[in-house]
């Protein structure tokens, strides 16, 4: 600092920039909880893919009770594949896992028709304007669901309210089959 012509360096001055510090990466840390999903530190165990299939089936069987529950049918897919994931890929998967388990909760909770199915997509960086390299990462999943209008209103109500930030890419609607007769809706998120 008192080679720029600035402040001369003195105890005072330390102090308030470690304070300045602490309440920046305080309110980073803040910010960083609102949107993003801590990786989960298990990944880390000897075996991750053997952590990630116990997981999996952790899921599975949850989405079995949730659905048990309410008397609706188990969703058919969730999109993760058959055989183990590579190592590096595990963190990801997790963290998509992750937002699947919650994501059926609040979908579920809502009193859809079905949760017909989920799909993993490929992680997609969040471009910043000027070009610079990505902060976010998005990592996709999408839902499909049976729902009638006022139940699929209320289910991106409960999303848009969710922490860590769920973001609802698109929402697609088709009418319910004729046979049917109540109205159902396709959600993509």
């Amino acid at each position: 600092l008192s080679v720029t012509g600035g402040i001369p360096p003195n105890k005072e001055v330390m102090e308030h920039l470690t304070a300045r510090q602490a309440s920046l990466e305080q309110r980073y840390r803040h910010w960083i909880a609102l949107i993003a999903a801590a990786p989960a530190a298990e990944a880390a165990t000897p075996d991750p893919q053997l952590y990630f299939q116990e997981q999996l089936h952790d899921v599975q069987r949850t989405l079995e009770r949730l659905a048990a529950a309410r008397g609706l049918a188990v969703p058919e897919q969730l999109g993760f594949p058959k055989e183990l994931p590579p190592s590096d890929t595990v963190p990801r998967l997790l963290i998509q896992l992750s937002l699947i388990k919650e994501a059926a909760a609040l979908i579920f909770e809502q009193g859809v028709a079905a949760v017909t199915s989920f799909k993993i997509e490929d992680p997609q960086p969040v471009v910043r304007p000027e070009g610079a390299e990505p902060f976010l990462i998005r990592l996709p999943v999408r839902v499909r669901v049976n729902a009638s209008l006022p139940q699929l209103m209320k289910v991106l109500g409960v999303i848009q309210r969710a922490a860590p930030l769920i973001d609802v890419l698109a929402v697609r609607i088709a009418p319910a089959e004729a046979s049917v007769g109540a109205a159902g809706a396709a959600t993509d998120s």
